[in-house]
């Protein structure tokens, strides 16, 4: 090979080599353009994830603060619901004990009519004792009492005054006798007593 060849290739070797150097450095300005590029696009996401999480926390947190209040609401309600349940019975319990004893305090007037009627047979006596007795007892089971009419001022809220007396040896306004008795169960009026009043 002469010299002259030699030259030649040696150009056209470091010709050749200036071009890949060259296609070198341009896929190096690609490649960062693309980097940066990808940066920046990165960046853009994040801050729009970063600015869309704060608004789906937001409604989560209102969300949760409405199912609170929801179940709140749910509880109290069914507390109310409870309470009047109770309310309910208790007063249906009440009335129907109260329509029992309009029936059973005639038979008790009864009762103690036999038992204030003399009697020679004291088998017989004493066994209408007994039953007064075990009525009385069922009675202060079911918190029936009587009402102490007897020589009490008038109530007309206890007491039914079929008629007056007049006369100095009785303090006015006063029970002088009962015809019949009355009952309250707790607070309330099943029967009056029926009674005389001194004037």
């Amino acid at each position: 090979m002469t010299s002259n060849e030699k030259d030649n290739l040696e150009n056209e070797n470091i010709e050749a080599q200036e071009e890949t150097n060259e296609k070198i450095n341009e896929n190096d300005e690609i490649n960062t353009e693309a980097a940066e590029e990808n940066g920046a696009n990165e960046a853009s996401a994040g801050e729009s994830e970063a600015a869309a999480q704060p608004d789906e926390t937001a409604r989560m947190r209102e969300e949760i603060a409405a199912l609170k209040d929801s179940h709140l609401r749910l509880m109290a309600e069914y507390d109310n619901f409870k309470k009047r349940t109770v309310r309910e019975k208790e007063a249906l319990l009440f009335d129907a004990t109260l329509i029992c004893m309009n029936k059973f305090l005639p038979v008790l007037d009864n009762l103690i009519r036999a038992k204030d009627t003399p009697c020679s047979d004291e088998a017989y006596k004493n066994g209408v004792d007994m039953v007064f007795k075990s009525f009385n007892e069922a009675l202060e089971r079911m918190n029936v009492k009587k009402i102490d009419a007897l020589n009490a001022p008038f109530d007309p809220n206890f007491h039914n005054a079929v008629m007056h007396v007049e006369g100095d040896e009785y303090p006015e306004n006063t029970v002088v006798e009962v015809f019949q008795e009355g009952y309250v169960m707790g607070e309330r009026v099943i029967r009056p007593a029926m009674v005389k009043v001194a004037n």
